[in-house]
């Protein structure tokens, strides 16, 4: 019997450490990495001008910039499909953009066509 004794007492000696160690943490307890989310780029305002059929950079250039391929008949077109009417003097100006006047109902104003088609409103 003291036998027995002795080896439920060498049994427990070992178990302690065993049982003093820290269970693994549940998956909601873990450390997780953080997840990164770009930056947003800053607010910059798009609003298209009155006529304009994009969001194009439009309104703070009064026009998009670049190698325009419309012709001057192109650009008139694109104007009078808006139901503009009455163009006049449209001249291709150093950023690409067809300018003249046109009349839109009873208002005459100042037209833009960019290199997407864009209209603005000068």
């Amino acid at each position: 019997m003291r036998r027995y004794w002795m080896a439920a007492a060498a049994l427990q000696l070992f178990a302690l450490p065993a049982l003093a160690q820290t269970a693994p943490a549940s998956p909601a307890t873990r450390d997780v990495p953080a997840v990164t989310v770009p930056s947003a780029p800053p607010a910059i305002n798009t609003m298209p001008k009155p006529g304009s059929d994009s969001l194009a950079d439009t309104a703070t250039t009064g026009g998009a910039r670049g190698a325009n391929s419309f012709t001057e008949g192109q650009a008139r077109s694109r104007l009078e499909k808006e139901g503009y009417n009455n163009v006049l003097g449209l001249t291709k100006d150093s950023d690409g953009i067809w300018r003249g006047r046109a009349s839109k109902g009873s208002a005459e104003q100042g037209v833009g066509v960019d290199y997407k088609g864009n209209i603005v409103v000068n």
